[in-house]
């Protein structure tokens, strides 16, 4: 089942809460998910569940340390491809750490490149 904890430390209303979690698993595509528990989740439910709950209290800044790093290069073009696409809507900035320089080019706006 999932549950947006941030949401609820921060004191928003019952109906609120409901509002986005609905929002963001129709944003995320993860609405079948609902009633699911992480145990029966794969390695991409996983990750789409984990950033909805982190977009959920509307960060100004997004950190991701090689997010989709374990996930077979399928699934993790697709959710790169969502995540690109909700940077956008959402406005949000976001730092991505990536050893993949495909990946780089693929996520980035700006690049600082550490050698």
């Amino acid at each position: 089942m999932i549950i947006f904890n941030g949401l609820k430390a921060r004191n928003f209303s019952r109906e609120l809460i409901s509002s986005r979690v609905y929002e963001l698993m129709e944003m995320l595509e993860i609405k079948q998910l609902e009633e699911r528990y992480p145990a029966k989740l794969s390695g991409g439910e996983k990750q789409r569940v984990a950033l909805a709950r982190t977009l959920a209290p509307r960060p100004e800044i997004l950190l991701m340390d090689e997010p989709f790093s374990s996930l077979d290069e399928h699934i993790a073009f697709r959710l790169r491809y969502q995540l690109k696409k909700l940077q956008e809507e959402l406005s949000i900035t976001t730092f991505y750490v990536t050893h993949s320089l495909d990946e780089c080019r693929e996520m980035a706006d700006r690049v600082f490149y550490l050698a």
